[in-house]
């Protein structure tokens, strides 16, 4: 019998015993009155619990694969234990599955965090895009280096990649006794302090408890996990339509495995994913504008200032609740004034702070062997009036289907491709889910929708062609499908449609999609590590 059908049966079997045991419950009427109880705990708990079960269940398969997989032994306490954790963690998740089965937000939240671990786990440090040079970031930021140094001392335990099978994940994670001894690393990236406070807080965690660095880090991941997971809840939430678009759009394995590491873009999509359902709040639910909705608003506009300049049009969406925005009281005005100062004034700091970056040594190497120049490609494009349509021509013609590939499969550092029923399934899945709803939209918002779609992703496109391409290539370089995010949120909203709204079985149909879509997935993870 093969090492991975050893493990299907195992899962399998704690699934088996959970859902027996869900049965009973359900048989014997006290599943009733412990959802009563339960109504009594703040859901912050309730996820808290179901968090550190799955975290036990983690531990337990990574102790087995371990033992069984690297040394050949099959373990019978390793087994008894991963089994017993899996069919607690199994009852436990079907008691708030059927407690929250028509709140598409809790449901979020339900699933979001057994496969938001898992990719966590599953992708081993530093094989995330760039997840070095945010490391570094965020545990400068931890030593409250808020500049933009790409200098860092950090424990001389850690280096690039040094893990590199799960064998070593297990050892890597204790306590230690003695002083830290430290090393100095040059490869943080110059990203505002800002998107670093989670990992670089839960850092500091792991150091007061003498964590040792991987435990550091997996709690530093573990912060950017949560942080998407509330962007998630918040937006499926607060929307009033195409909650279920946005709860397939954020299961997507890309943003997920983004989602389980210390890379920037948690916020930056995250805020993207929140700014639209939050334009839906005031445009569909929302007579006036309130004093929170003007502070909400213009902090996730600067968070994109300082974050990715480049998606900046997406707030053009907001410009159709102009109407609304007239009627606000002369205090209101008055309070949205200070905040765009405020905004300034911290944009302002962060230019300042920005003053100290310098190239990471990588990138200079990369910029002076291919002759890259940011001026020099610009008078190329000027050159020629015809070379700027040609660029963009010859780009999205070559590059569109790697575009669609990347903005779910290529995985880690571009290396790790996932099966094509999860990359059809998903697109088809998340296709399905704007002919669920006919969002009353005019024509003329739609075709807007569609151009501020067409500006993000030129602009992308062009930078990437300035400060990533060699002078005069024909193409852009370096752009990848994650970063159309935020064309892609607003081209599915302005073909979102009423086609399938007679569906009856769209809840089971969504879930159990995310689900294939997501576990066959990390399977593809696991054997590429393995």
């Amino acid at each position: 019998m093969s090492k991975g059908v050893v493990y299907i049966l195992i899962i399998t079997v704690g699934v088996l015993i959970g859902s027996i045991g869900f049965i009973l419950l359900k048989k014997q009427d006290l599943l009733y009155r412990l959802q009563l109880k339960l109504d009594k705990i703040k859901k912050v708990f309730l996820y808290f619990v179901e968090w550190i079960l799955y975290l036990c269940v983690i531990y337990f398969f990574l102790n087995f694969l371990t033992i069984y997989y690297y040394q050949n032994i099959f373990s019978i306490s390793s087994l008894i234990f991963l089994v017993v954790f899996i069919s607690v963690f199994v009852l436990y998740f079907l008691i708030l599955f059927d407690k929250n089965k028509s709140s598409i937000n809790n449901l979020f939240v339900l699933f979001a965090i057994p496969v938001g671990l898992t990719f966590l786990f599953f992708v081993l440090p530093d094989f995330v895009p760039d997840e070095p040079s945010h490391f570094q970031r965020a545990y400068s930021v931890s030593n409250f280096n808020l500049t933009s140094s790409i200098h860092v001392m950090i424990d001389s335990d850690y280096a690039a990649k040094k893990l590199t099978n799960y064998s070593q994940i297990l050892p890597s994670i204790y306590f230690t006794t003695g002083p830290v001894q430290l090393e100095q690393f040059h490869e943080a990236c110059s990203y505002n302090f800002i998107l670093y406070i989670f990992p670089a807080l839960a850092i500091n965690i792991g150091k007061l408890i003498n964590l040792s660095l991987y435990g550091c880090y997996y709690l530093g991941r573990m912060a950017n996990l949560i942080l998407y997971i509330v962007f998630g809840y918040a937006s499926i939430k607060i929307t009033p339509k195409l909650k279920w678009m946005f709860f397939v759009f954020l299961f997507n394995p890309m943003l997920l495995h983004l989602a389980g590491s210390y890379s920037s873009d948690v916020i930056i999509d995250g805020v993207c994913v929140l700014s639209l359902a939050y334009f839906l709040y005031l445009y569909f639910d929302k007579e006036t504008i309130d004093t929170k909705d003007i502070v909400i608003v213009i902090s996730m506009i600067f968070i994109m200032l300082i974050a990715k300049y480049a998606f900046l049009p997406l707030f053009g969406i907001y410009f159709l609740v102009i109407p609304k925005l007239i009627k606000i009281s002369k205090k209101q005005w008055a309070i949205l004034v200070i905040c765009i100062c405020f905004g300034m004034s911290f944009y302002l700091l962060h230019t300042y702070l920005a003053s100290f970056g310098e190239t990471i040594p990588s990138q200079e190497v990369y910029y002076t062997s291919n002759n890259v120049n940011a001026s020099e490609q610009i008078n190329y494009l000027l050159s020629n009036p015809t070379n700027i349509v040609t660029m963009y021509a010859r780009t999205f013609y070559q590059e569109i289907d790697y575009y669609f590939e990347n903005f779910v499969s290529k995985l880690g550092w571009l290396e790790i491709d996932i099966n094509a029923i999860s990359y059809y399934l998903f697109y088809i899945i998340l296709f399905f889910t704007i002919c669920l709803e006919k969002v009353k939209l005019s024509i003329g918002n739609r075709i807007w929708f569609f151009i501020l779609a067409l500006i993000v992703a030129a602009i992308i496109v062009l930078g990437l062609y300035l400060y990533w391409a060699p002078v005069g290539w024909p193409v852009s370089a370096g752009v990848q499908g994650r970063y159309f995010v935020p064309c892609a949120l607003l081209i599915l909203t302005s073909i979102s449609n009423g086609l399938a709204t007679s569906f009856k079985y769209k809840r089971e149909v969504i879930i159990l999609s995310i689900l294939i879509i997501d576990i066959l997935a990390l399977k593809d993870i696991l054997v590429y590590f393995l």
